[in-house]
C-alpha cells in the first residue's frame, strides 16, 4: 500500500516580492493623492474660520446680527448682515 504524502503548500519567496511591489506601487500612487485631498480640506477650514471670525467681529462693530451662509450649489461662503434683526 503506497501512502500518499501531504504536500505543503505555501507562497514562494519570488511570489512574497511581487505582492510586495505591487503594494509599494499602489502606495505610491495614492500617497501624494490623500496629501493632495487632506491639504484642500485644511484651506476649506481656515476659510470657514476666517469667514466666522469676520462674521463675529462685524456682527460686535455694527451690533447687528451677522449670518455666514454656506452656498453649497454655488460651493461659496457669505455673510450676510441681518440689519433688521
Amino acid at each position: 500500500m503506497r501512502r500518499r504524502q501531504a504536500r505543503r503548500r505555501a507562497f514562494s519567496l519570488i511570489e512574497v516580492m511581487l505582492v510586495m511591489a505591487m503594494i509599494g506601487i499602489l502606495a505610491a500612487i495614492t500617497v501624494p493623492k490623500l496629501r493632495f485631498d487632506n491639504a484642500r480640506v485644511e484651506t476649506a477650514a481656515r476659510a470657514i474660520d476666517l469667514a466666522i471670525m469676520a462674521a463675529q467681529r462685524d456682527a460686535v462693530s455694527r451690533q447687528h446680527n451677522v449670518l455666514v451662509v454656506f452656498d453649497t450649489a454655488a460651493r461659496a461662503l457669505r455673510t450676510v448682515w441681518d440689519v433688521n434683526n
